[in-house]
């Protein structure tokens, strides 16, 4: 063996006793790696995020978490925003338990309010603060055509009618009508419908009914009839025995939406035709199962992009408009002779 061999063993055993005691040797402990002013620096720091950095961003998640609900509402004319900031409020004593509610609430389509008051937005509130200010001024210029009407009332009537002779005046109105007269104003057209004198304006007696139970009535041949017109939404008008009911079945609550958002013009362009002939057939069945009528009628100026009519429908034209105008003054209007009744 090489006398070299041995001697290499031991300084390795050296090395290796060395490294043990270096890491096995007891070192003093220190509470922190930085000292003196550095840690002096670092403790200010944490002091001031912890005092005057912290609260802010807890006010900032508060505001998010229970003022943005309301802006939303505001933004998006909710007719409920007062009831939303309410639950925001209430939130607080429930340890922001409800705020999900509120933002829920916030992003949802009002079907209900709009079944019952005919409008899903809060013509109250509007964009930059200016809605209400507008609000008035509609109101004025409402109270102003009730009081007078102007000379530019009369050459506009004269410039429609011409030459015309008439005796009495028939009106189909987009909207919900109640005693013969407009009860809101249209979502499509200019306001100043509601309030406005048109037995004045036109000097004849005129009476006023939904445009849909107008098409309704012109088309009507005795029994139990379900008027649906296909349309920009969706008029809807039922016939028992005569006496005509106009509904507001386009806001009744189908699927994600109303039956408007998936028969209306919106459901048309969003699903395309051929869905949206089978979203029809589907309401038609669904309508006539709760409503039971004799026949269905599929009016309005979108019924001709239907293939086929639904079993127990028949195709409505825009010429039973004008036949139910005529019939509105006419006692008898049917083979039956049944009497006409507006409801």
């Amino acid at each position: 063996m090489h006398p070299d061999i041995p001697r290499r063993h031991e300084l390795r055993a050296c090395l290796w006793l060395a490294v043990l005691v270096t890491v096995l040797h007891p070192a003093s402990a220190h509470a922190s790696l930085f000292h003196g002013e550095t840690l002096d620096a670092i403790a200010n720091g944490i002091s001031w995020v912890a005092i005057v950095i912290a609260p802010i961003i807890g006010i900032a998640i508060f505001w998010l978490v229970h003022i943005l609900p309301k802006k939303i509402a505001e933004k998006k004319k909710h007719p409920q925003t007062k009831a939303i900031q309410c639950l925001c409020l209430l939130s607080l004593c429930f340890g922001g338990l409800l705020w999900p509610l509120a933002w829920l609430w916030a992003y949802s389509k009002p079907v209900l309010h709009k079944l019952a008051y005919g409008t899903d937005v809060d013509e109250t509130i509007g964009h930059h603060g200016e809605a209400k200010e507008e609000k008035s001024e509609i109101r004025a210029a409402a109270r102003a055509r009730r009081r007078t009407r102007t000379a530019g009332q009369q050459q506009g009537r004269a410039v429609v009618m011409g030459d015309w002779k008439y005796d009495v005046i028939s009106v189909g109105y987009p909207g919900p009508v109640l005693r013969g007269c407009p009860k809101a104003e249209p979502r499509n057209l200019a306001p100043g419908w509601v309030g406005f004198d048109f037995e004045a304006a036109f000097e004849r007696p005129v009476k006023i009914i939904n445009d849909a139970a107008m098409q309704a009535l012109g088309s009507y041949d005795g029994g139990t009839m379900l008027f649906l017109g296909l349309g920009t939404g969706l008029g809807s008008a039922l016939i028992v025995d005569g006496c005509v009911h106009a509904m507001e079945l386009a806001h009744l609550p189908y699927k994600r939406g109303t039956y408007e958002d998936y028969v209306g013009i919106r459901g048309l362009e969003k699903h395309g035709k051929k869905k949206w002939r089978r979203l029809v057939a589907d309401v038609v069945e669904i309508l006539m199962d709760a409503l039971r009528p004799e026949e269905v009628v599929l009016g309005g100026g979108n019924a001709k992009k239907l293939k086929e009519l639904p079993l127990h429908c028949r195709a409505g034209e825009n010429a039973d408009a004008f036949r139910g105008g005529f019939r509105l003054w006419e006692k008898r209007v049917t083979s039956g002779h049944l009497r006409i009744r507006i409801a």
